[in-house]
């Protein structure tokens, strides 16, 4: 999994000044080149009426996904996405798991049952749907906090809705935190301030939704003072049996800060779960006190809906098995991924994941460092749809409100496919990704010189990108591009008729649509993409596109040449640039 850095707002302000400064005078804020005949290689500045209709544009395909109705049916011929084979099996909120589930009045009740019946020994069998019911709200957490329970180890299995209405919710979240017994309030201040604490211990939380409108935002905290271990990098935090990263020769340092002192701001809130004291990473099933601010008064009171997105190793769904769909679901509330691959993702393909949304997931802390140069580290988990590769199609879903990448293919390991294997495709298609981060498709060993191709095609066409940089105003997370690909190994990769627009207005030198890797002629492997007929939209002063792993060469939106470059180098000729105007 691709774990993401958080730094402290110190530690922003310092790289952000770096980065601002190092620009030239053509790409600071307000400086804004536009097209004009004597001038054809610079971006167009977004007049409000282009702006009004790719709003337009993107609340229709919002609508249309939302919207989209169940069309799998039953045939002698299975086609991922389209029919089924065998049995249809059902699950409704007042179903019974004792049922035989074979009609929608026999329904199972749980995601447990689902999830049973999906591992080796279960009832299901290649060929078969499982049919989730509109209107319902799924929990996985209701028999094994920190555990997995939604795991598909059976292939050909199609997971699906049915009925009428919204799309059927499947989340980890433990329960709904509306209701006032649920919340003490254990400070209030002469100011105003008032904090309250959960009824019960809980997971690590990585964000609070209310009604699902509004989310609260986390504080990652540190001891009050720090010394760092001689010859060491980390330094660790043991405490009343909170822990952040232990190292030898590390120091215990002093107490947390008071909550008053932590809770600075209205909507904010803290997650102190026990850590396992001896390990690099955080123990999935530790619990611990959650306490949020909230000065208008008992949340539990305020809010209908109180949800919290909790901790899952494996993620809220992992499959371990081929040609397995996902259809017309509505996965939730998930502090790491909504659908995750087993690590030997290489022997699993044929996935098909369409008609789905995603929202408020990602974000769980994997653990706290202090690096050597003395940058305070939170690094955090969960990616929307992680590692889901060979032979997948991902199309038509819409994911929103995710603290981590939207799409996420990485080979941290340098195990590859056989050459006669398979390598297979990866389509990502008609998709629409609201304030996430973006699509990160690592498909290599960075380090290897002779790195062999991962897929035969790399194909993302007709998405909607928008917003998908860092969320919030003090953290720090990167790698942020709307599209990022590393180590572009394949025979085919099109780049076609997507819609990138604005990389976070808060963050204009840091965030940029296309982060690329390997795009140098001597590269073993190296296939040009195809990139065309996109649309870029950036903030003024923002970054356009940048080369990591090639001397870091970075365009600017506000380039007077950025339409010649994006030719010369991506032969990108067909496409649009606008310059989203800052104030």
């Amino acid at each position: 999994m691709k774990i993401k850095q958080i730094v402290s707002r110190m530690t922003l302000a310092a790289i952000m000044l770096g980065l601002l400064t190092g620009c030239s005078a053509d790409n600071t804020l307000g400086s804004i080149p536009d097209r004009t005949p004597e001038n054809p290689m610079a971006a167009t500045l977004l007049s409000a009426e282009e702006d009004a209709r790719l709003k337009e544009d993107l609340q229709k395909d919002i609508d249309a996904i939302l919207n989209t109705e169940t069309e799998i049916i039953h045939s002698d011929t299975y086609i991922p996405g389209e029919t089924y084979t065998g049995n249809a099996y059902y699950v409704s909120a007042d179903g019974d798991d004792n049922n035989d589930g074979l009609t929608p009045e026999t329904a199972w009740q749980s995601v447990a049952k689902v999830g049973q019946e999906s591992m080796a020994g279960g009832i299901l069998q290649f060929g078969d749907a499982v049919f989730f019911r509109r209107g319902d709200l799924f929990r996985s957490f209701d028999y094994d906090p920190g555990t997995n329970p939604f795991t598909c180890r059976i292939d050909g299995i199609t997971y699906s809705a049915y009925g009428e209405g919204a799309k059927p919710i499947i989340t980890s979240s433990p329960e709904n935190g509306a209701g006032a017994e649920k919340w003490q309030l254990v400070y209030e201040g002469e100011n105003g301030t008032r904090i309250w604490q959960f009824y019960h211990d809980l997971t690590d939380i990585a964000s609070i939704v209310f009604d699902d409108d509004s989310v609260a935002e986390r504080v990652y905290e540190w001891c009050a003072s720090e010394s760092v271990g001689e010859g060491s990098e980390y330094v660790s935090c043991t405490l009343n049996g909170w822990w952040m990263h232990e190292d030898v020769g590390a120091e215990v340092m002093d107490e947390l800060l008071p909550l008053e002192e932590t809770l600075v701001e209205d909507m904010t809130f803290v997650s102190r779960p026990a850590r396992w004291p001896a390990n690099e990473f955080m123990n999935s099933s530790a619990t611990g006190p959650l306490y949020l601010r909230c000065d208008r008064g008992n949340p539990g009171e305020l809010y209908d809906s109180v949800e919290f997105s909790g901790f899952e190793i494996r993620g809220l769904i992992s499959v371990e098995a081929s040609d397995i769909v996902f259809d017309n679901l509505s996965l939730r509330y998930t502090g790491t991924s909504f659908i995750k691959n087993d690590p030997s993702w290489k022997a699993n393909k044929n996935t098909v994941i369409q008609n789905c949304e995603f929202a408020y997931g990602g974000g769980s802390v994997s653990f706290y460092r202090i690096t050597d140069s003395g940058a305070k580290i939170v690094e955090v988990q969960g990616d929307g749809i992680y590692c889901v590769v060979r032979n997948a199609t991902i199309r038509n879903n819409y994911m929103h409100d995710n603290l981590c990448s939207s799409v996420c293919f990485e080979d941290a390991v340098p195990s590859y496919p056989n050459p006669t294997d398979d390598y297979g495709y990866c389509h990502i298609l008609d998709n629409v990704f609201v304030d996430t981060l973006g699509m990160n498709l690592d498909c290599s060993e960075r380090e290897s010189s002779d790195a062999l191709k991962h897929l035969d095609s790399l194909i993302v066409r007709g998405n909607q990108a928008w917003r998908t940089g860092s969320t919030s105003d003090d953290q720090f997370i990167y790698s942020c591009g709307a599209l990022i690909l590393y180590s572009n190994f394949f025979d085919e990769c099109i780049i076609e008729d997507n819609v990138f627009y604005g990389m976070e207005n808060g963050y204009p030198g840091q965030n940029v649509i296309l982060s690329f890797d390997t795009y140098t002629d001597g590269d073993v492997g190296y296939t040009k993409p195809q990139i065309q007929d996109n649309i870029y939209a950036q903030y003024s002063g923002g970054k356009f596109a940048s080369f990591l792993y090639h001397g870091w060469e970075t365009w600017y939106i506000n380039d007077e040449d950025v339409v010649q470059k994006t030719a010369d180098l991506l032969g990108d000729t067909s496409s649009k640039f606008y310059v989203i105007p800052t104030e």
